[in-house]
């Protein structure tokens, strides 16, 4: 009787072995498969900070192009300004003056139509400022919420290793 006690302990105990070892081959694999979502994620993340710097230093480049519009808006102004005075001044003129007022007047259209041009790359460089600026925004959000997957794979993972160590 306790030789069949003994065989019917063993058998579950045999049984029970049995579980535990696919328990720990399941829980192996469950852990394997975070390991290789958590690297992916890594990736990711990094692939984004970089698109998030190529973004900065677009957004930079067109800060400073945008900069150097408005200095030379502003110096064609000044320049219309000077030159609308010196027409105005030319009223009595000689033939010489005369042909270098033409001059300043051809000069002077040339300029507005500089500063018109400059005004419109204003324009599209705020433009894409704006959607660069947008598209930051979208990258730095995906990064936290690939952070925040990475935490919870690591979790998950603790959680096997300490669920398998038991």
């Amino acid at each position: 009787k306790a030789l069949l006690k003994s065989h019917d302990s063993e058998k579950r105990l045999m049984q029970k072995c049995r579980e535990l070892n696919a328990e720990l081959v399941t829980n192996s694999a469950k852990v394997q498969s975070a390991m290789k979502l958590s690297d992916e994620d890594k990736s990711a993340i990094a692939s984004l900070r970089k698109e998030i710097e190529k973004a900065w230093k677009m957004v930079d480049a067109a800060h400073e192009k945008e900069q150097r519009a408005k200095e030379t808006i502003q110096s064609l102004r000044i320049e219309i300004n000077n030159l609308s005075k010196l027409v105005e001044q030319g009223a009595g003129v000689t033939m010489g003056q005369e042909h270098d007022v033409n001059d300043l007047m051809k000069m002077r259209d040339e300029l507005a139509q500089e500063r018109d041009r400059l005004l419109n790359d204003v324009t599209q460089l705020r433009r894409d400022l704006d959607d660069n600026s947008f598209k930051q925004a979208d990258l730095e959000k995906k990064i936290h919420e690939s952070n925040e997957q990475i935490l919870t794979l690591q979790e998950k993972i603790t959680q096997s290793k300490t669920e398998n160590m038991k």
